[in-house]
């Protein structure tokens, strides 16, 4: 995913936290909250991002511990992919069935520790792959997992990577494991294929790998193989509820059901908030909501224009604005201050080791408590 500005969703938490608030209640296996972040990505209009989100959430935290979800999972995102209408439901069973897997933190704790932290790989030779394959075997052999990491997501070339992943099968095949190394290899090639993005193909080559580690290793848990459904009619708790003039102002203290740092893990992340953020949320909502499609259609079936220059929406007349406001008139600063603090209460930047301790129990990887003291706010929307 590309980094994520400053926006306001449909009812105005910010955007970027509510990414990280839902990965945060699919963790804690909190599935009504799940699925209220959930929604709030998706009927702010968020649609595509979402699914990529979860998408990454997978691989950071699902795919070492189960593998055979990747199927459900491209099934889904190829069910939503040919839904005319980006239909809700194949994403709404996607985050009920990570929320009753187990997960890890091996990929995630990673990929993070090679994005902030240098480790000197040793590598040579314009960074080719024929050229240091016996390095790469050693690391594999050692299970030196910060050089493959860091080799994988920032040095080997990208045409190199297919060739890494089969000589790890082959690796692992040689360790004892029974692969079938095309199939992996087909498949590995046909996700890489669903995306623009190189780092997300480096992505999915680390959590393969990881992977094999695990099932060399005997996973620490059984995954699960049983998978709910969800209908439309279980959604309609979720679905944009506006209260009716003149009782508009009720409508943040009805939806908002869950406050943004529920899970008390946010301030590990580098949430992108600005310092007037009160200000911004209580006298310039409106213009700040613009980035969210939601709030374009409706700012633009009104005829509203943003105005850079006051941080506001513009009507083309008084009756325009005063017919929007009668129905999108939040007034969030007319909100007792306990509802306010669900959206835009202060984050404390924390680090990683309490959030690592929590959900270390299935991790094949023992982080060095070096490595986690040195991992400062992690940019994970990016």
């Amino acid at each position: 995913m590309a980094a994520i500005p400053f926006v306001f969703t449909r009812y105005l938490y910010v955007k970027g936290e509510v990414y990280y608030a839902l990965l945060l209640s699919i963790l804690a296996k909190d599935q009504d909250q799940t699925m209220f972040w959930a929604c709030e990505l998706y009927y702010s209009g968020f649609k595509d991002d979402l699914f990529h989100f979860l998408w990454t959430v997978y691989y950071d935290f699902y795919t070492t511990l189960n593998p055979a979800f990747e199927n459900y999972l491209l099934s889904s995102y190829n069910d939503y992919n040919t839904s005319l209408t980006k239909d809700i439901t194949p994403i709404a069973n996607v985050v009920v069935n990570l929320c009753i897997r187990p997960c890890n933190t091996d990929v995630f704790i990673l990929r993070h520790i090679t994005t902030q932290i240098e480790i000197d790989t040793g590598v040579q030779n314009n960074n080719q792959f024929d050229n240091n394959k016996e390095l790469f075997t050693n690391w594999l052999a050692e299970q030196n997992y910060e050089c493959i990491a860091q080799f994988i997501l920032s040095e080997c070339l990208p045409t190199d990577l297919r060739a890494i992943l089969e000589e790890t099968c082959n690796y692992f095949v040689w360790s004892g494991l029974d692969l079938r190394i095309p199939k992996i290899l087909k498949t590995f090639d046909k996700l890489c294929s669903c995306s623009t993005s190189p780092m997300y193909s480096r992505h999915i080559l680390l959590s393969r790998i990881i992977q094999l580690f695990t099932t060399q290793s005997g996973p620490p848990v059984k995954p699960r193989n049983i998978y709910l459904t969800i209908h439309k009619e279980d959604l309609a708790p979720f679905q944009t509820s506006l209260c009716t003039c003149p009782d508009n102002y009720k409508t943040l203290r009805t939806v908002y059901k869950y406050s943004i740092n529920a899970s008390s893990f946010l301030g590990m992340f580098a949430v992108a908030r600005p310092n007037n953020l009160t200000r911004l949320y209580h006298d310039h909502w409106t213009y700040w909501a613009a980035g969210s499609p939601y709030w374009v259609a409706a700012i633009q079936m009104h005829g509203g224009k943003l105005c850079g220059k006051t941080q506001s929406v513009v009507f083309d007349t008084a009756l325009k604005e005063e017919t929007f406001y009668e129905i999108y008139g939040l007034e969030p600063d007319e909100q007792p201050l306990n509802v306010q603090q669900r959206a835009i209460e202060e984050i404390v930047s924390t680090g990683v080791n309490a959030f690592y301790d929590k959900y270390k129990q299935f991790n094949v990887i023992a982080t060095d408590k070096d490595y986690l003291d040195a991992l400062e706010c992690i940019s994970y929307l990016n």
